[in-house]
């Protein structure tokens, strides 16, 4: 079985247009071809999970301060503008049974 490579939180330091790409998430969009069996497998590789957060209807991603799916341990690995409107996606480490760290 291989061993996930770690992937940390780090500090979050948005752009002027309010987006932040996490270094290791962003070295996978750029080889990425949009197949989400793809980035279920960046995930496994990196032993996450994710989540996806929006803001309220209208609120613009510069306003915008997004707060952590329930539980431990989530950090962000992506805040950008989708083609549904401003997004989050955070990711947490797990462990093999769905016990979170």
């Amino acid at each position: 079985m291989k061993t996930p490579t770690e992937v940390n939180a780090i500090p979050v330091t948005r752009s002027p247009d309010g987006n932040w790409v996490h270094p290791a998430y962003q070295r996978f969009m750029q080889g990425w071809k949009g197949d989400p069996l793809d980035f279920g497998q960046w995930l496994t590789d990196h032993g996450l999970e994710y989540e996806l957060t929006h803001p309220q209807d209208g609120m613009l991603l510069t306003e915008w301060q997004p707060s952590a799916p329930a539980g431990d341990g989530w950090f962000i690995a992506s805040l950008h503008e989708s083609e549904l409107g401003p997004v989050c996606i955070w990711v947490r480490p797990h462990r093999p049974g769905g016990e979170h760290v």
